[in-house]
């Protein structure tokens, strides 16, 4: 008999003997579906086959001679009826037939997952993950702090360099690695810090800005820089000035210089009040910054260190 596969439809050939009972658990050979081919199933008007009864009219009936050798009638009794099946079709392919019916759950589940596993596979590429999360964190804090920078370059400079000051604190808290081999100019602190304003006759109201810088590296350094910079309320650098360490001025000068004399004694490299060409580990040596036609709108000052070098030993 011809059946068909109840999903891909394709034809197979199948022996009518292995249909016991109601039918058969059978499996597709191409897309490997499990299905119940049932059996046929008589009307019930209808008769049993007369076949099984010829049994018992064949003892009824006298038994018959045999041919003699040669007699033409002797192949056609001897030779057994051939049972002709149908003819095979283009379309029609062998049936896997699974009897082990306790297996009929498995092969469906596995059939099912096999279903089942792209869309899962879709569906993971959606979750967010503890690490998706995080990257995604991180990605968000990258791109806002470009926005800001973009936007705001003065008041990230602010940030950065409040980052830098606190970064020494956190050092001494830990416990810093005095044998450290690098040297950098987070490793020089200022100190002390200070500032008063002073009449000058040419110039008018002079701000002065005072500290000490202190080396806490492990390594002798020289030429150390402070910048001095004076922010409006929004965070923006209204203006600044760099000064070497080393320099110091007393109010009778700072009374009667100029702007130029004053920048030009305090950009001493070297250091005219305290030397600046060595400043030993723990070594401390001060500096002053001095603003001169301070542009209004002036709301805080800071100081920072801007340059020093590092002492061969």
């Amino acid at each position: 008999m011809i059946i068909q596969c109840k999903r891909c439809e394709t034809k197979f050939r199948f022996d009518d003997s292995l249909l016991a009972g109601e039918g058969v658990w059978v499996r597709c050979s191409r897309c490997r579906h499990v299905f119940f081919q049932e059996g046929a199933r008589p009307s019930a008007g209808e008769t049993q086959p007369a076949r099984r009864e010829e049994p018992a009219a064949a003892a009824e009936k006298p038994a018959q001679a045999v041919p003699q050798a040669g007699d033409a009638a002797r192949t056609d009794l001897a030779a057994p009826e051939k049972k002709q099946g149908p003819a095979p079709a283009d379309d029609v392919d062998e049936l896997e037939i699974d009897k082990a019916e306790e297996n009929l759950d498995e092969l469906g589940s596995a059939a099912d997952e096999e279903e089942e596993a792209p869309r899962k596979a879709k569906r993971k590429k959606g979750i967010l993950t503890p690490g998706r999360i995080v990257l995604y964190g991180l990605l968000l804090i990258v791109l806002l702090a470009a926005v800001f920078f973009r936007f705001f370059p003065q008041g990230g400079d602010s940030i950065l360099q409040g980052i830098f000051q606190a970064i020494p604190a956190v050092e001494r808290l830990w416990g810093p690695d005095k044998s450290a081999k690098e040297f950098n100019l987070r490793q020089i602190e200022i100190r002390d810090v200070r500032q008063r304003f002073v009449n000058n006759g040419i110039m008018g109201k002079l701000r002065v800005v005072e500290g000490t810088a202190v080396n806490t590296s492990s390594f002798t350094v020289a030429r150390i820089k402070i910048k001095g910079e004076l922010y409006d309320a929004y965070g923006v650098v209204l203006t600044d000035r760099v000064s070497h360490a080393g320099n110091v001025l007393v109010d009778e000068a700072l009374w009667v210089l100029t702007e130029e004399a004053i920048a030009s004694e305090l950009s001493s490299p070297q250091g005219s009040t305290v030397s600046n060409e060595r400043v030993p580990p723990n070594g401390k040596i001060p500096f002053m910054v001095v603003f001169a036609h301070e542009p209004p709108g002036v709301a805080k000052a800071t100081v920072m260190v801007a340059g020093a070098e590092r002492m061969l030993p």
